[in-house]
């Protein structure tokens, strides 16, 4: 039930990326290079539902509030990203 429902987001969050109804972000542009390639549509929504639910898992981990900035950023960049973000500031 739980995966299903993962499933349904994520085919609902790549028919928002498809028509350009997020702000541009490392997490988006992921998905678009996925929507892009010749994989199968499940095989891209599977991924997709997969990348939302270590988001998920991460936030209640380290009690964090979702960004979209970082969502598609690794943790071993996230630092360099981090201090990059404070000079533009």
């Amino acid at each position: 039930m739980l995966r299903s429902l993962c499933i349904m987001g994520a085919g609902s969050l790549c028919l928002m990326v498809r028509n350009d109804r997020l702000p541009d972000c490392p997490f988006v542009a992921s998905i678009k290079e996925r929507l892009a390639s010749p994989r199968p549509w499940f095989k891209v929504l599977v991924y997709v539902a997969a990348k939302l639910v270590r988001i998920a898992t991460a936030l209640l981990k380290y009690g964090e509030t979702f960004s979209f900035e970082k969502a598609g950023i690794s943790k071993a960049v996230l630092k360099q990203w981090e201090l990059e973000q404070a000079k533009a500031a």
